[in-house]
């Protein structure tokens, strides 16, 4: 949490957040950024449905961030995403879309984990053995610092500012558009 303060502290504007799911860390981020807007986006109706509830002044979107998303180009300030690249087949696609969507000078914030060895171990007794036996065969990425910086750069995001953490499982790393 400190880290990803400290990324977007006071970076104002519209906040369109990625993979929200039930809005606890969209929020964090909305208050650290100072957000005048939040677009919150999941998969899932019911984590929609929970937003909505929570949060009424948010837009909030049940969709497939792999496809094409209803946001006006050009008009976000901030866009994170925690904890969702690993899952997604095309995250490529992801990127483009929001190259369409963020302003000149925006930013992307983006968390995944690193896989190293200690994480596969933890990562295997937490899923075989521990509650999180609902994660199992979930990850269909793995990325490494230098494949997540060549996807942003392709589509014109240069990297900003990053972050390693929790003995070198998870990268944290904010890029500039344009």
């Amino acid at each position: 949490m400190r880290v990803i303060k400290s990324m977007i502290l006071n970076t104002r504007g519209i906040l369109l957040d990625l993979g929200s799911h039930g809005g606890y860390l969209t929020n964090y981020m909305a208050k650290q950024a100072k957000a005048s807007e939040v677009i919150a986006i999941d998969i899932s109706p019911e984590a929609i449905s929970f937003i909505k509830k929570q949060h009424p002044d948010w837009r909030a979107i049940c969709a497939d961030i792999e496809g094409k998303i209803d946001i006006a180009d050009r008009s976000v300030d901030l866009i994170t995403s925690l904890d969702v690249f690993e899952h997604l087949f095309k995250p490529e696609r992801v990127i483009k879309e929001a190259g369409r969507i963020i302003k000149p000078g925006g930013f992307f914030l983006v968390a995944v984990p690193h896989e190293t060895i200690l994480w596969k171990i933890i990562w295997y007794l937490w899923t075989k053995f521990g509650p999180g036996k609902v994660w199992q065969e979930v990850h269909l990425q793995n990325f490494k610092k230098k494949s997540l910086d060549k996807l942003f750069s392709y589509h014109g995001f240069v990297k900003e500012s990053e972050a390693i953490i929790h003995f070198g499982m998870y990268y944290i790393t904010k890029y500039k558009y344009g």
